[in-house]
């Protein structure tokens, strides 16, 4: 509908537990750059915002207790944009030197995959087209050789992509 509004706010790095409740009261949605966690924790707890404030970015556990349909992203050609990358950052809170960092905003790995595929597409409105498998939808999916649900979560970023099908053709063949 014309009052269907999907307002999102790139990167949320910063936002705190009040803004994230005031978006859900508004019907704004955040989309976070959660490997600016990965790649920079210790720029950013020694130089730039401190231990404190970095222990709050990201707060994506915030996000989900308030309803909000949130996705991961990364800005190409910047950060590589590897979804399972995102979604073991988003679920481990861990960055490439291992530190943990705000452990209680973590999120599950049926979250994160949901910020990466359905709410992603929703936040686009493109829900009735791509970002789940259902009949009369564009066949876009990867198959994997590990099931990320059951894996150990620090291994989650070691999956690897076997086949990438977009509307119903194979695009990328692992042989």
């Amino acid at each position: 509908s014309e009052n269907d509004h999907r307002h999102r706010i790139e990167h949320c790095i910063l936002i705190d537990n009040e803004s994230i409740e005031k978006m859900s009261r508004m019907n704004i949605y955040p989309s976070f750059h959660i490997n600016h966690l990965y790649y920079y924790v210790d720029a950013l707890e020694k130089q730039i915002i401190g231990a404190s404030r970095a222990d709050q970015m990201l707060p994506l556990k915030a996000a989900a207790e308030n309803d909000l349909r949130f996705t991961l992203h990364a800005d190409q050609p910047m950060f590589e944009s590897d979804p399972l990358s995102l979604l073991h950052t988003a679920v481990n809170r861990s960055s490439r030197n291992g530190k943990i960092i705000g452990p209680q905003n973590k999120i599950n790995v049926e979250q994160g995959l949901k910020a990466l595929t359905i709410n992603a597409a929703w936040q686009i409105k493109m829900e009735n087209k791509i970002g789940s498998i259902k009949v009369g939808k564009y066949a876009d999916f990867v198959i994997l050789d590990k099931n990320p649900l059951t894996v150990e979560t620090n291994k989650i970023r070691e999956i690897k992509v076997i086949q990438t099908i977009v509307n119903g053709n194979t695009v990328y063949k692992n042989r």
